[in-house]
């Protein structure tokens, strides 16, 4: 099977196949080693459960509808309709065109002629659907379409009334339809863009009741288990949807992301390895493996996954951004500010993307526009807790300690159980002389988490300096059992034990 689509999506990338009935039938995460060189915030990747505007954008993918009821195929293409069969014809023709208004009026002609024609209320739920959406590909005869949509915390109110529209007709659907599973498969689906798993796996249970061999419904309902973050339960109902149709791209794909998720990067590159096979042509496929390959250290190959993206898809936001982090991890911050550029390009509003260029400037030692990055960033996000701890360390290098300290607080609000800012703030009040409020952070950090090797060398640090030696070889020891590679902690150990 080819997925004949091409998206601009994000990391978290669900193919959800909606109506395909047949017989056989989508956390935080930071860089590798959690620190920046100062040991804060590091660049993040695309990850499903942050709530940047991109996170949880998923590419819906309805199939074949069920069977038309009698009076279907009556329009000729001339004139104004004589029954509901031609008016659910003509609102077909509209929604091909992109005409999703058009198309609505129709299907509730066709409805008005016909109020329990059960197709009727099921298309117009579709067409509704399509209308507010960014659809990006349409199927022959509106049988199916390729759309992204938003994160459901990031829904206004009157976008969730349009959704609650739009599952009363899939409910009249089912009225009069009760063993339409597409029906079910439609609604369920947008229980799940509204962020309403509980009832999506419910309308994907009835579905699966309905046609136990219907792929697509395990696979939507393991979309709506990874939405719950119950990787587990997912990854099964994946398994299913693969055993129904071993050629189904999306469930593996799917599948690849709950590994993903799990950590299980090996097994993820294999599912996102046989995506590819059956749709070699699939931006998201490579963009996800070059993910997995990063996590397993492999960042070259990461790299070619990337720019294979690219070449693809060139509007494709997500891997020039995470291109970017790649080239920030080998050190390149020119070429990771020049993909951080083009995915702020193609999406001005991305406040990830400019706190990761933010951090690539601070590397160069561009402060100025390291700190313009992390202003735009809090503008566009003012609970971006990351940003201002970026725009802390770039107060702190101008030596400006009060506003560094004022923006650590203001992270640690955000988050008062993110170590990280503890130890950011701890630095600060370090450079700034006040050693006891910079134990007291540290310890802190420790407390909230007992491997942060960081936290146990800046604190040794603090300890030599007072002449508490055991407290800081202690320190040091720890530090480096944590983090083997830390050759300062080494160093200072050595020294400190060769002193004594």
């Amino acid at each position: 099977m080819k997925l004949k689509i091409t998206v601009v999506s994000l990391f978290f990338i669900l193919l959800v196949s909606l109506s395909r009935v047949t017989a056989g039938g989508r956390p935080q995460s930071v860089s590798d080693d959690y620190y920046t060189p100062d040991d804060y915030y590091a660049p993040d990747d695309y990850y499903p459960w942050k709530k940047y505007p991109y996170d949880h954008w998923r590419i819906e993918r309805y199939a074949a509808m069920a069977k038309p009821a009698a009076g279907y195929g009556n329009y000729s293409g001339s004139g104004t309709p004589k029954t509901a069969g031609a008016y659910l014809d003509r609102g077909i023709i509209f929604a091909m065109r992109g005409d999703y208004d058009m198309a609505i009026e129709d299907f509730s002609e066709a409805i008005n002629l016909n109020p329990e024609y059960h197709t009727a209320w099921m298309l117009r739920g579709r067409a509704r659907f399509a209308s507010i959406s960014n659809v990006i590909a349409v199927g022959e005869k509106f049988s199916g379409f390729s759309l992204m949509l938003r994160n459901p915390q990031t829904l206004s109110d009157g976008e969730k009334f349009e959704y609650d529209e739009i599952i009363t007709d899939y409910t009249l659907a089912i009225k009069f339809g009760p063993n339409n599973t597409n029906a079910y498969l439609g609604r369920g689906n947008v229980y799940l863009s509204k962020g309403d798993y509980d009832r999506a796996i419910a309308d994907f249970n009835l579905a699966i009741k309905l046609s136990p061999n219907s792929a697509d419904a395990y696979n939507n309902r393991g979309n709506a288990y990874y939405s719950k973050r119950n990787n587990d339960r997912a990854i099964a109902d994946y398994n299913r949807a693969i055993k129904l149709d071993p050629n189904f791209a999306p469930a593996y794909f799917n599948r690849g992301l709950a590994y993903y998720s799990k950590g299980d990067n090996k097994f993820a590159i294999a599912d996102y390895n046989r995506a590819i096979r059956l749709a070699p042509d699939f931006a998201p496929a490579y963009n996800n493996r070059g993910l997995a390959y990063r996590h397993r250290g492999n960042n070259d190959r990461a790299i070619a996954d990337y720019n294979r993206a690219i070449k693809l898809d060139p509007d494709f936001t997500p891997a020039y951004f995470n291109r970017g982090l790649a080239y920030y991890n080998e050190g390149d911050n020119k070429f990771a500010i020049a993909d951080y550029n083009q995915a702020i390009r193609l999406d001005p509003n991305f406040a990830l993307a400019y706190y990761n260029r933010g951090l690539a400037y601070r590397q160069k030692g561009d402060n100025d526009r390291a700190m313009a990055d992390y202003d735009q960033a809090i503008r566009l996000d003012p609970d971006f807790a990351p940003a201002y701890a970026g725009r802390s360390f770039v107060y702190l290098n101008k030596g400006e300690y009060d506003l560094a300290i004022e923006d650590c607080n203001r992270a640690i609000k955000l988050n008062l159980n993110d170590a990280r800012a503890y130890v950011g703030r701890g630095f600060v009040y370090l450079n700034k002389g006040d050693k006891d409020r910079a134990i007291e952070d540290y310890n802190r950090a420790i407390k909230l988490d007992p491997n942060y090797a960081s936290a146990y060398y800046k604190r040794a640090w603090i300890y030599e300096n007072r002449g508490e030696y055991a407290r800081a070889i202690a320190d040091y020891n720890q530090a480096i059992e944590l983090n083997p590679n830390n050759e300062s902690a080494k160093e200072l150990l050595g020294m400190l034990n060769f002193m004594r």
